[in-house]
């Protein structure tokens, strides 16, 4: 690897983790889990400059850009007191030699520096940026947090979804490094149904662009962050993600778009958001479509209607101006569809299906008043010692007066 000189100009450093869909709810805590590890091991306080950090994913990838990022590593470490290192003629004690070893460096690079304990010995070292992170990106992979992980070829590897690719740029320069079997290189994968498979990256600062170019669409929900000390892991949690993500707000925006032509509005609210954030790492180019079902349903509860949509097929109902719902909902699907009609021919065929058994059930339970269900519950057991579902209500009951 070619020894980058002093006054090499900082670059960008990409690092691509490709890899099976992964679980959107994982997406959003796996980007700050990400931009945290790549924190721990490019500590400022280790000697690592950089501008900001910034992190992207779609259903099949996790990005990690760090802007900026100088291309020498410089450290400063400090030793034994200059009495300690050095004796009355001025030669090197056993200690200074050991401190020089320990720190790969030669006694006679040792400096004297003076420092709050008095004058001590120092050593000064530099290395290129990108050997060190060919150490440091299987670290990084390997601290990413998932709820849970799989394992897959010789097992030695756990993540949330087999990896696939691995990409890991410095600039122009590849960074060679390994993990769980595969090596890194400069392409990435197309999306699925692309006439090419692959595509091959440049430079770690025209990624953006060129997955704009082959249309795939990244999210960023964690805001960038700039050179500073690293927070406790409680204050990591608790910052707050980007206002507006971009591809998030692109949805809705052609959500809003679809329901207008649909002669309605979107049905917001807490659950609306929820949807919106979960779809958003469902596809990595999508595109807004719209499907029908029969008017005699809407003769059930719309939040029967509206929750059978959104939990079974990620669907979004669709409202009049005075609140009512529409026989209609949307769909993010993945990529345009060759042809529309006989994909959401399915979704409606499915979503017919959810709303016969959710028109059976609300028929079924309508038949008994609520407050006579209530005693069906000593049938039920709650735990083995803790009796009955009826004896938690009671129990509950009392805890609320």
């Amino acid at each position: 690897m070619k020894k980058p000189s002093p006054s090499a100009k900082p670059q960008d450093f990409l690092l691509e983790i490709g890899c099976e869909e992964l679980p959107a709810d994982y997406v959003p805590h796996a980007l700050r889990s990400l931009q945290f590890s790549a924190w721990c091991q490019l500590d400022p306080g280790q000697g690592y400059r950089w501008r900001q950090i910034e992190t992207w994913a779609s259903p099949r990838r996790l990005v990690l850009i760090i802007r900026g990022l100088e291309a020498v590593v410089r450290w400063e470490k400090v030793g034994p007191s200059k009495a300690a290192a050095y004796d009355a003629h001025g030669q090197p004690s056993s200690a200074a030699q050991g401190f020089a070893k320990s720190q790969g460096v030669a006694v006679s690079a040792l400096q004297v520096k003076e420092t709050p304990k008095g004058p001590c010995v120092v050593a000064q070292r530099t290395e290129p940026v990108a050997s060190l992170l060919t150490t440091a990106i299987p670290v990084i992979i390997r601290g990413i947090q998932f709820p849970k992980r799989m394992r897959w070829g010789d097992g030695k590897t756990a993540f949330a979804r087999p990896i696939r690719w691995l990409v890991a740029l410095y600039g122009r320069q590849s960074v060679p490094c390994e993990i769980a079997g595969l090596s890194s290189g400069r392409r990435s994968a197309a999306l699925r149904r692309a006439r090419t498979s692959w595509v091959s990256l440049a430079a770690a600062d025209d990624y953006l662009r060129a997955m704009e170019r082959t249309e795939i669409v990244l999210e960023r929900p964690v805001t960038p962050t700039k050179c500073a000390p690293v927070p406790p892991p409680g204050e990591w949690a608790s910052l707050p993600a980007d206002p507006k993500p971009p591809k998030m707000e692109a949805l809705r925006r052609a959500l809003a778009a679809a329901a207008r032509a649909a002669g309605g509005q979107l049905d917001a609210g807490e659950e609306f958001e929820g949807l919106l954030a979960h779809v958003t790492f469902l596809a990595e180019h999508p595109v807004v479509a719209t499907g029908a079902f029969r008017e005699d349903y809407l003769t059930l509860p719309p939040e029967v209607l509206a929750t059978a949509m959104a939990k079974h097929l990620k669907a979004f109902s669709v409202r009049d101006a005075q609140g009512r719902l529409l026989p209609k909902f949307l769909v993010v699907l993945e990529g345009k569809p060759t042809n529309p009609r006989v994909v959401m021919a399915h979704y409606e065929r499915i979503l017919e299906a959810r709303f016969t058994d959710a028109q059976f059930f609300w028929h079924e339970d309508v038949k008994t008043p609520l407050a006579d269900k209530a005693a069906s519950l000593a049938g039920v057991a709650f735990h083995k010692s803790l009796g009955t579902v009826a004896e938690k209500s009671a129990r509950l009951e009392s805890v609320v007066r």
